[in-house]
């Protein structure tokens, strides 16, 4: 397989994953929303208006703003090189502000949950704490897997800092969010589990 690590390398966790590229390889559109003809066409006539930009050497701040929204959907920028890129975009109104402030901030918490996987207990608790201000933010993964580590993290973050109530609230956010999968559930039993033990330990 010539390309045998494609679905890795533009950002890919979970199936199925839908991405419009260029010749050169470069991430056009991540197809989202309804997988219809009409969706299918809009992609593509997405795809067509960011490879103008690409072509352009002076694309305004939404241009720009566009294709960094591209490239960190795909994990094409990192979260250091996504704030360097503020300087780039030059005088910015509120929207266009808030618009790139909410950009990082999803980077940053995708570039945390790249690491709860392989990280220490200690470690764990630490980013679990970072994503938590995501999910107060109202910032939440949308790939399957990516919001099951996401929502592990933050109540091991919660269950090390034993605050009981933001725990429980948590963990309904997180059943909520998923609805009856297996997997997930076992998940939210093991969580409810330590709710009961932090609960009578308190008692």
């Amino acid at each position: 397989m010539p390309h045998a690590k494609l679905f890795t390398e533009k950002g890919g966790t979970a199936f199925p994953r839908f991405l419009i590229l260029d010749s050169q390889g470069r991430v056009l559109v991540v197809g989202k929303g309804a997988r219809t003809v009409e969706g299918f066409r809009s992609w593509i006539e997405q795809g067509q208006k960011v490879q103008k930009i690409f072509a352009k050497s002076d694309p305004t701040i939404e241009e720009q703003l566009l294709m960094l929204e591209t490239r960190l959907s795909v994990s094409d920028l990192t979260y250091e090189e996504a704030m360097s890129a503020r300087k780039r975009l030059g005088n910015m109104n509120e929207a266009q502000e808030k618009r790139y402030q909410k950009l990082l901030m999803g980077a940053d918490a995708r570039s945390l949950l790249n690491h709860t996987r392989r990280i220490t207990s200690a470690q764990r608790v630490v980013v679990g704490g970072r994503l938590l201000a995501h999910l107060e933010a109202g910032r939440i993964p949308t790939a399957f897997s990516e919001k099951m580590y996401f929502f592990d993290a933050i109540l091991d973050a919660l269950a090390s800092a034993k605050n009981l109530e933001k725990y429980r609230s948590v963990l309904e956010q997180y059943n909520a969010s998923f609805g009856r999968y297996p997997n997930v559930m076992k998940r939210v039993a093991k969580h409810r589990k330590r709710l009961e033990e932090m609960s009578s330990s308190t008692k």
